[in-house]
């Protein structure tokens, strides 16, 4: 009784702990593929009912692979796995999997298949767990699985208990690992940039980072890990809203040239001079006139720039519809993000078309061959944190050889 006792105890602790990373993994847009295999059908039932008893029922899906249907002959083997491939910030559980090979198919072209397969979805960022629940009468089951480099999992099926204990161990480490990954290679681009703003700063290399996107695209937090670690005496944020009456005095470029960087600094702009065509070109704040007329004039702002020997480079971060509606709710539902989210958001949803139809228009005429736009998907927090800095870091390192042949 108390062995029981201990196990629920620990079991559920461990539980909490998975359900806590499945919501920081849903934000992060990160999916988790966990795999169930082995003879024992009746056994990988029990683990697979244990696990999602800590996660949240609308954030996994568990998929029961049996012996392929006629229909499903018809098509190429991994077919019917990758129609089962979670989506971005959700967990697919396995109950079988890829491993079962097709009748016919010659064993090494069945291989390779399952290589490319696991590789292509790792390198996409997917989290996979394979689980192998083993029983008494097996002696060696790795010959015949153990065939790409993510590892199995071998756990003794005999005792459940301890079968639960050691599979929720291995997904919360696994879930760490990726977390820690990411933070890792985090890091390393926040150091790098740490470097190359220093030295940009005696090559007196002048840098504007801009940002553009949908509301709640990530601008904020991308901006957040593109300077935690610089000298904040180096570089100024510069967030655009609405023009005040004294910029409404002004050419509507007044302030952003007034906000241009000295040499050896940076400016970063969270929203920019393309208002001009986007917001204020769908609220009417401007005539069709100037907004038509805003495209050759930024290109022409911004080539000046360039010419200047100032380095732009201008993100546009995209997220879809479904996810910004995703976004808004979290930020309503918790009391300290709130204030991030007002009536006029849900109401720029409306016109989300319109918004479409604009940035269409202006990547098109405004990304041209000397400061392109840089497309980042903002569905996926961590790989467009990521990007961007790496982006970044790129384009500084190639303007300072540029500056050392001179």
């Amino acid at each position: 009784m108390k062995r029981k006792k201990e196990y629920k105890k620990e079991l559920k602790a461990l539980q909490n702990q998975i359900g806590e990373l499945q919501r920081k993994w849903h934000e992060m847009n990160l999916p988790v593929m966990i795999i169930f295999e082995g003879r024992d059908s009746r056994s990988r039932g029990i683990q697979i009912a244990q696990l999602v008893r800590s996660l949240d029922p609308r954030g996994f899906r568990v998929h029961m692979i049996q012996k392929e249907r006629k229909e499903e002959l018809l098509y190429p083997f991994l077919w019917r796995y990758w129609k089962t491939l979670p989506e971005k910030g959700s967990i697919a559980i396995y109950d079988g999997s890829w491993y079962q090979r097709r009748k016919g198919m010659k064993k090494q072209e069945y291989i390779e298949s399952i290589r490319i397969f696991e590789k292509q979805l790792t390198d996409d960022g997917t989290i996979v767990i394979k689980f192998y629940l083993k029983t008494k009468e097996e002696k060696d089951v790795l010959q015949d699985i153990n065939i790409t480099k993510i590892p199995w999992h071998i756990i003794d099926a005999n005792d459940w208990r301890y079968a639960a204990l050691k599979i929720h161990k291995i997904i919360l480490g696994q879930l760490k690992t990726g977390e820690k990954q990411y933070k890792k290679r985090l890091k390393e681009l926040q150091k790098r940039l740490e470097v190359l703003r220093a030295e940009s700063y005696m090559k007196k290399l002048p840098i504007v980072i801009a940002f553009e996107g949908f509301d709640a695209a990530g601008k904020g937090g991308a901006i957040k890990r593109l300077t935690e670690r610089l000298d904040p005496r180096g570089y100024i944020v510069n967030p655009t809203a609405a023009p005040n009456s004294l910029e409404k005095s002004h050419h509507y470029l007044w302030r952003f040239w007034c906000a241009a960087p000295k040499a050896g600094h940076i400016a970063i702009f969270d929203r920019t001079w393309y208002g001009r065509v986007l917001v204020e070109r769908i609220e009417g704040f401007c005539t069709q006139d100037e907004w038509m007329r805003a495209y050759e004039e930024i290109n022409e702002m911004e080539e000046e720039w360039r010419k200047a020997g100032v380095l732009v480079i201008k993100f546009w971060i995209q997220i879809d519809k479904e996810e910004q509606k995703r976004r808004f709710e979290e930020r309503e539902n918790n009391p300290n993000k709130r204030w991030k989210i007002t009536p006029e958001d849900w109401r720029n949803r409306e016109k989300w078309e319109e918004y479409e139809s604009a940035v269409k228009e202006m990547l098109c005429k405004t990304s041209t061959e000397s400061i392109p736009w840089i497309l980042i998907d903002g569905n996926d927090k961590k790989y467009a944190r990521l990007k961007i800095l790496e982006t970044v870091i790129d384009g500084i390192e190639k303007n300072l050889i540029e500056i050392k042949r001179k």
